[in-house]
């Protein structure tokens, strides 16, 4: 990654910021130009004829980091979520015991 490096030395460009933008801006392009399949081909060329302002990097920074922090939560939530279905799946087996192993 030498010369994504180099790009943010020159550029400004806070990293953080800059894949946040990039994905933001591929789901973009897949969802304007996708083909049947949900497949999108992305060349230098569409990459390089990419227009786009950035903020400052002081603003980039804190736009990255409150973004990646929603990230974090939602993976936490996702997580919570996931545990509480996990419980009332027991909670189900205990109220609703299969025939078979009730009477066995």
């Amino acid at each position: 990654m030498g010369s994504l490096n180099a790009y943010e030395q020159h550029s400004g460009i806070d990293r953080q910021f800059l894949f946040i933008t990039l994905e933001n801006e591929t789901e973009r392009m897949k969802s304007n130009s996708a083909n049947g399949l949900g497949l999108l081909h992305i060349t230098k060329g569409t990459i390089e004829g990419w227009d786009t302002a950035f903020p400052s990097p002081p603003e980039q920074h804190r736009i990255a980091s409150c973004l990646s922090s929603l990230d974090a939560l939602i993976t936490l939530e996702t997580q919570k979520l996931e545990a509480l279905k996990t419980h009332k799946k027991g909670l189900m087996q205990q109220l609703f015991p299969v025939l078979n192993e009730v009477q066995g």
